[in-house]
């Protein structure tokens, strides 16, 4: 992983909190642009009013030595410098010594007084026309400077914003790590099943997504597992069952190379066309074997159960005949229509007959029938003494009965095809019988093409 995924899930973090930030420091702004100025406006006004009244009573009073006073204590009581000037810009009055004032920013007329206000130097600057004489053409200054004070308040509202976004990101670190912990896990694991340890799992114990993900991948390790052992297993019993038919092909040919005019030497040679026959059908029982396997790879379609299982038997029919065995059908011709792959259920309903037929006695009776999704197959069955092989051992590949002949590898077929149909096979034989049920279900899930 080499810390991509966590660098990328920190980062993403650190973008959403400086987006947030910024986000508010823009809604602050426009509050600060609409809200706050709209009150300022209604309250100014009245103040505005009221402020040059007092000032030109004042000046009537006593001039400058009775306004000044007055414009001192204005001043303090709302932190601000205030002054008069008059028409041609002499200062009439002050509440303060100093130089002229200046404020940058555009100038905004709201009647009874003027408004400009400097953001970046925090200075607010409002100009109150006076229209009374004798100070008719003057005008009040009125200055609120924050300068000094340091940053205003949108300044600190984003150093506030910048020290929370840090923290936060702080906070992100051992999260970050939370998250991507699991997914460090599932790659390790993933490493060592490619390196060959297939016994490897995810130690993921959440209950989020990632934990689902963990739980999946384990499942598949665990089929991709149990596939290479059975894999492995094919390949250790089809040398095993090779091994015996090769030995004694060799045998023969030594016999018939020491002794070729040896009177025994036709039957030989005809022992080893026989087991050579007979290592075909093993070789080609392997490969119906092994393709049962890629049934889960066919196309699912609607097909009537009914006319497949009439369809299975008339194809069968020779196999029973050859044995004079009587077939018991109960099914309609047509019945219920199910999504199935129809190689994978001609796979299973072939392999089924086949064995019933091949080992039934002869001119015994073999029974079918279909009610509903399930189909049942029941041939006569002659059980041996000291077969205990139970039904999840006869579908193993390779393992046969005491008492019956072959290779071992029909009903493991049998097995695969109903595991590509997703239905159940349920094996009940007692003495003198021997049972199938195979069980459809209603709906199949088609393997997503990508």
């Amino acid at each position: 992983m080499k810390g991509g995924l966590y660098a990328k899930v920190l980062i993403a973090l650190v973008v959403a909190v400086l987006t947030t930030t910024l986000s508010a420091s823009i809604v602050f702004r426009l509050m600060q642009l609409t809200d706050v100025p709209d009150r300022f406006e209604k309250l100014g006004r009245a103040h505005a009013f009221i402020l040059s009244e007092v000032v030109v009573d004042k000046w009537i009073q006593g001039g400058p030595a009775t306004l000044n006073p007055f414009l001192e204590g204005m001043a303090k009581a709302l932190d601000a410098r205030l002054r008069l000037i008059g028409p041609d810009g002499t200062i009439l009055a002050s509440s303060s010594n100093g130089s002229d004032e200046s404020c940058q920013g555009s100038e905004k007329d709201l009647g009874n007084f003027r408004i400009k206000h400097d953001w970046r130097r925090s200075i607010l600057m409002l100009t109150i026309p006076i229209m009374k004489p004798p100070l008719t053409g003057s005008h009040i200054q009125l200055v609120i400077d924050r300068t000094d004070e340091g940053a205003g308040p949108l300044q600190r509202f984003l150093t506030a914003m910048l020290i929370t976004g840090a923290i936060l990101a702080l906070m992100a670190i051992p999260l970050s790590r939370k998250l991507t912990s699991p997914l460090k896990e599932l790659r390790e694991s993933a490493h060592h099943i490619a390196e060959g340890d297939l016994s490897s799992r995810a130690d993921v114990r959440s209950h989020d997504e990632i934990g689902a993900l963990a739980k999946d991948f384990n499942r598949m390790a665990e089929r991709v597992q149990a596939m290479v052992m059975a894999s492995r297993h094919l390949l250790a019993h089809v040398s095993h069952e090779l091994r015996s038919p090769l030995a004694r092909i060799r045998i023969l040919a030594g016999m018939i190379e020491d002794e070729p005019n040896s009177p025994q030497t036709p039957a030989r040679a005809n022992s080893m066309q026989l087991e050579i026959e007979d290592m075909d059908r093993l070789i080609g029982a392997i490969l119906d074997f092994s393709r049962a396997g890629m049934l889960r790879e066919q196309p699912v379609e609607t097909l009537d159960l009914a006319e497949e299982l009439h369809l299975m038997l008339k194809r069968q029919d020779p196999l029973f005949r050859e044995k004079n065995i009587e077939l018991e059908v109960a099914a309609p011709e047509s019945g219920t229509r199910l999504p199935v792959r129809r190689q994978a259920l001609r796979t299973l309903l072939g392999v089924l007959l086949d064995n019933a037929a091949r080992f039934a006695p002869d001119s015994s009776q073999v029974k079918v029938w279909l009610y509903g999704t399930q189909i049942t197959i029941e041939n006569g069955y002659v059980r041996k003494e000291g077969d205990e092989s139970t039904p999840e051992e006869l579908m193993k590949p390779f393992h046969r009965a005491s008492d019956v002949p072959g290779y071992g590898l029909g009903l493991a077929q049998a097995k695969a095809a109903a595991d590509a149909l997703g239905a159940t096979l349920t094996i009940e034989r007692d003495a003198t019988r021997f049972r199938v049920t195979i069980g459809l279900p209603l709906t199949v899930t088609a393997k997503k093409r990508r």
